[in-house]
């Protein structure tokens, strides 16, 4: 695995674009209405830049931040326009600009190296510079782990995108989320006791059910009593599930839990609701034969509250590991220390940077 350090010549390359952008010779459209916009948003304003208007053309409100939404198609040809999609499709957005005739475009991977610390992290990124610069070793202990071809080249992309922000590493991708966690080398043969951590708004163990109907019993885990309700109404017409209202975790207890009713919401320290937590080991009656997590940052403790089960009983496992750099290591490390013998798989379901999944089997 080869990780070059190009972010010198990224700068190089798009000095001209962020001198002009920071002039006030052009005017500033920003694409998108997520978080990452509305934060720009606030940096841009408070140097005398604010935006025009946001660009969506998803969103049907009539403005965000106190600023007009507009279509692409209302793009003057004299603007710069600042891509904040960073989740799902960040390498279509900008190439769909470009192909609609906008000459100034930057994505907001290359502005965030560009401001060398003037502008926010991109969502999930905030460590992962300094996390792949000390452990490097570890990653390549992973590389050498890994199970299969694609495997090893979706990390080497990984790192170059998430190490470099260069969004030129992810155009081998595409969106695929339709595939996410039920991958060919995931066994499903009947009788399935099925983890659904993170569940969210019940999508992942609808599919479940619908690529194993034979399935034994599903535990569904969701903190968010907003989406357990929504999740509740739409598995109605399923039996066979066990619902849990709280939160995995490494132990039992209480937290903070930042509530959004959407499936961003995270244990935080300053959340605002306060949710129980729970050790999987400790509320399981029966040993499951297969565990996804994707819990916003909690995996690695909702791993080390399963230890028992899965030393013991080795379930496939479905593991989100984008929501800490440092999970693309010591996810695999933990997880093979419990049982030695698992074949480890990596998939990206995206163009930008979530939904990385690494599957243990």
């Amino acid at each position: 695995m080869r990780l070059k350090d190009m972010k010198p010549q990224l700068i190089r390359k798009a000095q001209s674009m962020y001198r002009l952008l920071m002039s006030d010779r052009l005017p500033i459209y920003v694409l998108g209405t997520n978080e990452t916009a509305r934060t720009l948003t606030d940096v841009l304003s408070s140097m005398g830049r604010a935006p025009e208007a946001f660009v969506d053309d998803y969103d049907r409100s009539v403005e965000c931040c106190g600023r007009p939404i507009i279509k692409s198609a209302e793009i003057p040809t004299t603007a710069i326009v600042i891509s904040c999609s960073i989740a799902i499709n960040p390498v279509t957005a900008v190439r769909r600009l470009k192909a609609a005739g906008v000459e100034h475009v930057v994505d907001y991977f290359t502005l965030y190296i560009l401001g060398n610390g003037l502008f926010p992290p991109p969502k999930f990124c905030r460590d992962n510079v300094a996390d792949i610069e000390a452990n490097y070793v570890q990653y390549e202990w992973v590389e050498a782990r890994l199970s299969d071809e694609t495997s090893r080249r979706t990390l080497e992309r990984l790192l170059q995108f998430r190490y470099n922000f260069d969004l030129a590493a992810m155009e081998e991708f595409q969106s695929r989320l339709e595939a996410q966690y039920f991958e060919p080398f995931v066994p499903m043969q009947g009788q399935e006791v099925f983890v659904d951590g993170g569940g969210f708004d019940g999508k992942t163990t609808e599919t479940f059910i619908k690529k194993c109907p034979s399935y034994r019993q599903v535990h569904y885990f969701e903190p968010d009593p907003l989406l357990m309700a929504a999740s509740r109404k739409r598995l109605r017409s399923f039996d066979r599930i066990s619902y849990h209202e709280v939160a995995l975790s490494d132990r039992e207890g209480e937290v903070y839990f930042d509530q959004t009713g959407t499936g961003s919401g995270a244990i935080r320290e300053r959340g605002n609701l306060r949710v129980q937590t729970c050790a999987l080991d400790n509320v399981l009656p029966q040993p499951p034969t297969f565990i996804k997590f994707d819990i916003e940052g909690a995996e690695f403790a909702a791993i080390s509250g399963a230890s028992d089960i899965i030393a013991a009983h080795y379930p496939a496992l479905a593991v989100c590991v984008y929501h800490r750099q440092s999970d693309f290591w010591r996810v695999p490390v933990k997880v093979l220390s419990l049982y030695s013998k698992y074949k480890v798989f990596l998939r990206h379901y995206t163009e930008g940077i979530e939904e990385t999944v690494m599957y243990f089997i």
